[in-house]
């Protein structure tokens, strides 16, 4: 889905006053909601997202040089390690397929996305807010409490994951009450449970299921006109 919708793309061009800086701005929002629309394919997302990492540096570098005295050297020195880690991220997962999970996880999380439109926000609020926070009170807890909680949760992501992977593609290696997770209770196993929660709420159920609305209203519209009632 494009980010702007076409009327705000016109919005944004009613205020150009000559017509050639109209058709540059025509043509950058046309590239941009070509590169938003499904018909890109997924695999050339990531050769974009390596170059904008690398281009967002040249910012911080840029920047760097505006300090002055003490702070030149510092400011120069934390700019070429942001460079440096978006390059060397870039060199150890992408250059060797094997090595680029990150894109099947990424397209993992949007496939749940586009199932379950509250994920988003869920994933996002987690990730940044109650994630750290959580990381961060244990950290005035102590050394030793935080490793002991954090270290249990490491091992046990990564034996799901684990077991994810041989269900996937070696089953027959596991019991077979373990082949799948259909033991467990539906809600470890399952977002369904949360989207009943959410599609109860008022302020939810819209975003949801948007298009459940409109639906209805064409079914009687299209009853109408299958029945040759139109006014």
């Amino acid at each position: 889905m494009a980010f702007l919708s076409v009327a705000e793309a016109f919005e944004t061009l009613s205020d150009s006053k000559s017509r050639r800086a109209y058709d540059q701005e025509l043509a950058f929002l046309a590239a941009l909601m070509a590169w938003a629309t499904p018909r890109d394919r997924f695999s050339t997302c990531p050769r974009r997202d390596l170059g904008s990492n690398i281009g967002t540096t040249t910012t911080s570098i840029l920047a760097s040089f505006a300090a002055e005295g003490r702070y030149l050297k510092p400011s120069i020195q934390i700019s070429l390690v942001h460079l440096l880690f978006n390059i060397s991220g870039i060199l150890l997962f992408y250059p060797i397929p094997f090595m680029r999970w990150p894109v099947g996880l990424a397209q993992m999380l949007g496939d749940i996305t586009a199932t379950y439109r509250w994920f988003a926000g869920l994933y996002l609020a987690v990730m940044f807010v109650f994630a750290p926070l959580f990381v961060f009170l244990l950290s005035l807890a102590g050394t030793q409490i935080m490793y002991s909680v954090l270290c249990p949760l490491m091992v046990i992501t990564v034996i799901v994951v684990l077991i994810n992977v041989i269900q996937n593609h070696r089953s027959h290696w596991l019991p077979y009450f373990i082949r799948d997770w259909s033991f467990l209770p539906l809600p470890m196993r399952s977002l369904k449970p949360l989207d009943d929660l959410f599609s109860q709420m008022s302020c939810c159920s819209k975003c949801i299921n948007p298009q459940l609305e409109t639906e209805m209203q064409i079914i009687p519209d299209m009853k109408d006109v299958e029945s040759g009632n139109i006014l």
